[in-house]
């Protein structure tokens, strides 16, 4: 799992940087803290902190856009199984 977890963290980075960067600042980036498999749920939880030093950006953004880059991410990576996102935003 955790091959997987480093993976998504490196497309959840990498993936579209100069929009990403626009969209949530010039030194944002994400930190998977942790990734797990529910079997109740069915679905892959990912536990995920955007940082930022620029949080007016986050007003529009954070809720709808943040949580595609992290679903285009996963499909990146070639994974079908459901994604539930917990997300978080702190300061840098």
């Amino acid at each position: 799992m955790k091959g997987l977890l480093n993976s998504l963290e490196a497309a959840v980075n990498l993936m579209e940087i100069k929009q990403k960067r626009a969209v949530f600042g010039e030194n944002s980036y994400s930190q998977i803290n942790s990734l797990h498999y529910s079997g109740q749920k069915k679905a892959f939880i990912v536990d995920v902190t955007l940082y930022t030093d620029e949080p007016e950006l986050l007003e529009d953004s954070y809720n709808t856009v943040y949580e595609d880059y992290i679903h285009r991410a996963w499909r990146l990576l070639g994974i079908s199984e459901k994604l539930i996102i917990v997300k978080k935003c702190e300061l840098l």
